[in-house]
């Protein structure tokens, strides 16, 4: 009886130092994710439309994580620094950048030395908002519709000419592809910063621009004249102004949106939970009257894939449009 018992306590010593091996040799239990502070990069100034999308998308993203979301101002070569930023980040899931065309589908063709390959080095996540672009002119333009702007152009070669807040954004772009597809020919006007280029257009020394919705105070006060958006479809925010392909050129269409993004190689599983964070927070009320507040436009549901397949989409329409003018800032 002793031997059996012996023989049973020893089987047992054998299962258990077995047991504890395995477990020892088990990789680690995935940590609960989040379980610290997030930061989201903003690769531009503070106060700018994309900042002020930024800090209103942390709040919810730190009320649906029970975590703070903390914004950071990274700036500097049109966004590009910022980006650089996260895309060197270590794939964890606690640096998160939100980005707009200039530095995600623009500067790739514009850039030859850029230091990242957004579809490469970034894990888009979510489409955060789509702001509306508009076409602007000053009230004493001799033109007051998309087809008029046009018409004037071609009857007046090289006279035209549009400003915007720096060479490479999306609104120079959208001016210069405008100009494109309407058939005449405009010069472009830089300036550092929008602020100063509406100045400008409002005193008559440029004739028309395409601006986002920060220059709206100034049409409804009668210093400027919309003409049209760049979406695809009218706004939300804006439903009595048409696109401007349907105001006079055909297939024409930009989207100034802004996303969320990850460094690459982040796990599919954190790309997924922030993605549905990114969809609670914006089926909250409370953020809709944000962004109607902000003259901003909801988003399409997309899930990490398909908006992915929308960044890459949009490369391929700018790579296009800046192979056409021949432009290059570096």
């Amino acid at each position: 009886m002793h031997c059996i018992e012996q023989s049973w306590i020893a089987r047992a010593s054998r299962l258990l130092l077995a047991g504890m091996t395995a477990f020892a040799m088990a990789p680690a239990h995935a940590a609960p994710y989040p379980e610290k502070p997030l930061t989201l990069v903003v690769p531009y100034p503070a106060g700018g439309g994309l900042d002020v999308l930024g800090r209103l998308m942390a709040e919810g993203m730190s009320r649906e994580l029970n975590v703070p979301v903390v914004v950071e101002n990274r700036t500097g070569a049109g966004g590009t620094i910022g980006v650089s930023y996260v895309a060197r980040s270590k794939p964890d899931g606690y640096t998160l950048l939100i980005a707009s065309p200039a530095a995600i589908s623009i500067a790739p063709s514009l850039y030859n030395k850029l230091p990242y390959q957004p579809l490469r080095d970034l894990a888009p996540v979510a489409m955060m908002s789509q702001m509306p672009s508009l076409l602007v002119t000053n009230r004493s333009a001799p033109f007051s519709s998309v087809r008029e702007l046009a018409e004037y152009g071609k009857a007046n070669p090289g006279k035209l000419n549009y400003g915007s807040g720096g060479p490479g954004s999306s609104l120079h772009l959208s001016g210069a592809m405008f100009a494109q597809m309407a058939g005449f020919d405009a010069t472009h006007i830089p300036y550092q910063g929008s602020a100063p280029a509406i100045v400008d257009l409002i005193g008559g020394q440029l004739d028309f621009m395409v601006v986002d919705t920060t220059a709206i105070p100034h049409v409804e006060s009668g210093q400027l004249k919309l003409l049209a958006i760049t979406n695809p479809e009218r706004s939300a925010q804006l439903p009595d102004t048409p696109t401007i392909a349907e105001a006079g050129v055909p297939g024409y269409e930009t989207i100034n949106w802004y996303g969320l993004f990850l460094p690459a190689k982040t796990s599919p599983e954190i790309v997924q939970a922030l993605n549905q964070v990114i969809q609670k927070v914006l089926a909250d009320p409370a953020t809709q009257r944000r962004f109607k507040t902000l003259r901003a436009d909801l988003p399409p549901a997309l899930d990490s894939e398909a908006f992915t397949e929308f960044v890459r989409a949009d490369t391929r329409k700018w790579d296009a449009l800046v192979k056409s003018l021949n432009l290059s800032l570096d």
